[in-house]
C-alpha cells in the first residue's frame, strides 16, 4: 500500500468502517436518529470523512460541483447505539448522554481496580476523561478493534512498556524482566491495536512505538540464541 493513495484508503474504509447509512442500518435507526446520538455525544461518531469535489472542462468551459461528502463509521458503534436505544425510551437525550458518560467514568474506574493510569500523571477520575474524549472524538475508532475500555487500557499499557523500551540507551541489553514485559506488551497491543489507515499508519503507535519496540525484541532474541 502506499500512503497517498486514495483507492487504498477507500479500501481500507469499505473493508475496516461502515459508511453512515449501513451503520444506521445495521444499528436499526434511521440515519437522522445516528446522528443524533453523535450530536448529544452519546456513541462515537465517524472515525473518518471522504469529501470529493469534481471540477469538469471542455469547450464550453470549466464547471466546478460542490464536494459530496461520506462518512465512515467503528463497527462497534452499533453495539454503542443498541446501549443508547432504550435509555431514549426512559428519558430525554441529554439525560441520557449524562447517563453514557456518567457509566463510562464508573466502568474505566473499576477497571483499573486501584491501578495507575497509563497515563503518568493523570488520576483515576481525569484518566477517564482522557479516554472519553478520545471516545467522543472518534480516536479510539481509529486505534481499536473494538471501542471498549478494556482494549483501551491494554493498547495504552502496552505503550509504556514500549516508552521505557525506546527511552533505554542503543544496544543495550534487556533484563530477562524487561523481555518478558515487552513480549507481553506486543500481544496486548496485537490483541486489541486496530490496523491502522495506510495514510495514518506513519504517524501511529503501531509505527512509532510497537514496530520498533518488537523489532528490538527481536533483535535481542536473536543475539541471545546467537550466543547460546
Amino acid at each position: 500500500m502506499t500512503d497517498n493513495n486514495l483507492a487504498d484508503i477507500r479500501a481500507y474504509f469499505e473493508t475496516h468502517m461502515l459508511s453512515e447509512e449501513v451503520t444506521a442500518e445495521k444499528s436499526g435507526v434511521t440515519v437522522e436518529q445516528l446522528l443524533t446520538l453523535v450530536s448529544w455525544r452519546c456513541i462515537p461518531p465517524h472515525t473518518h470523512k471522504i469529501e470529493m469535489s469534481a471540477s469538469v472542462s471542455g469547450c464550453f468551459g470549466r464547471f466546478s460541483y460542490p464536494a459530496e461528502t461520506q462518512r465512515f463509521y467503528h463497527p462497534s458503534v452499533i453495539d454503542w447505539v443498541a446501549h443508547a436505544m432504550p435509555l431514549l425510551d426512559a428519558m430525554s437525550v441529554h439525560d441520557a448522554a449524562e447517563a453514557i458518560r456518567a457509566q463510562f467514568f464508573d466502568d474505566f474506574i473499576a477497571a483499573l481496580d486501584g491501578a495507575a493510569t497509563p497515563w503518568a500523571g493523570l488520576s483515576a477520575e481525569q484518566g477517564a476523561a482522557y479516554a472519553w474524549a478520545y471516545v467522543i472524538d472518534g480516536t479510539w475508532g481509529a486505534c481499536l478493534k473494538t471501542i471498549d475500555i478494556p482494549s483501551m487500557l491494554a493498547k495504552e499499557y502496552a505503550r509504556v512498556v514500549f516508552r521505557e523500551v525506546a527511552a533505554l540507551p542503543e544496544g543495550a541489553a534487556l533484563t530477562p524482566d524487561m523481555m518478558h514485559r515487552l513480549g507481553k506488551a506486543i500481544a496486548g497491543y496485537e490483541a486489541v491495536a486496530q490496523d491502522f489507515a495506510p495514510h495514518e499508519r506513519p504517524l501511529s503507535s503501531k509505527s512509532v512505538e510497537y514496530d520498533i519496540a518488537k523489532a528490538r525484541l527481536i533483535s535481542v532474541s536473536r543475539q541471545a540464541l546467537d550466543a547460546a
